[in-house]
């Protein structure tokens, strides 16, 4: 399903390269331990995507950049920021989700969650000074990450937007 959809945009392309994720989720949570990095960074690390970037980068320059997701942000290196808007689609203030985790569950799961706030927090702090704008699906995310960037940073909330009445199912006649 999902080559059938990336085939469809191709026409609307001038180039594209698809990555796959190469490791699995529990592979990831084993090494994120072991890891300065965040679990989903870790889960997303691939040699290959950082080459077909570096590669496109060197080919072209860019007005804007959109980055889906914090953790891609460690593949945009400031010489390709530099010059460009850079947009992050964060969906999730991701510190806010480990949060919750760090102080519900089992110790495990807290202790984890524990970590993973430091690694965010890490992470953070060395990548959203490249960020120009950064979109959060609600304004509780939004409040909180504009605390958390740059003045120069822009932070907009764009709502998921579900169109509810598409999705209706017809009321039966009484």
């Amino acid at each position: 399903r999902e080559m059938g959809e990336i085939d469809a945009i191709r026409p609307y392309c001038s180039g594209l390269d698809v990555v796959p994720v190469q490791k699995s989720g529990r592979a990831a949570i084993l090494q994120a331990p072991l890891s300065l990095q965040p679990y989903r960074a870790v889960k997303l690390q691939s040699g290959h995507f950082r080459t077909v970037v570096n590669g496109v980068a060197q080919q072209a320059t860019f007005d804007l950049i959109w980055v889906n997701f914090l953790e891609m942000l460690g593949y945009v290196s400031p010489q390709l920021a530099a010059g460009s808007t850079v947009v992050l689609d964060q969906h999730n203030a991701d510190e806010l989700v480990w949060e919750r985790y760090a102080h519900t569950g089992r110790w495990f799961t807290r202790a984890f969650a524990y970590q993973e706030l430091w690694k965010l927090r890490r992470f953070q702090q060395r990548h959203l000074s490249d960020v120009d704008v950064l979109l959060c699906v609600s304004e509780q995310d939004a409040e909180f990450m504009r605390a958390r960037v740059p003045g120069s940073c822009q932070v907009w909330t764009a709502p998921n937007g579900v169109d509810l009445g598409f999705f209706e199912t017809p009321s039966s006649p009484s």
